[in-house]
């Protein structure tokens, strides 16, 4: 599921994941919003600010 990134929370990530899909974030220009989505373990953010992000590979991640 892809949503903007104020709407994601712990229940809604949760959510989602039970429903056996990924949950996806944007437009996240902020650092602070990704730090908070990535203890949220969102699977994915999608940003305008591509220079200013690491990419991120998370333990057992079918993307590493």
């Amino acid at each position: 599921m892809v949503t903007d990134h104020a709407l994601q929370d712990a229940k809604l990530v949760s959510q989602v994941h039970a429903a056996g899909l990924r949950s996806l974030a944007y437009t996240v220009n902020d650092p602070a919003a990704v730090q908070r989505l990535l203890e949220l373990k969102v699977d994915g953010i999608i940003t305008d600010a591509v220079d200013r992000f690491a990419p991120v590979e998370a333990a057992g991640s079918p993307f590493n």
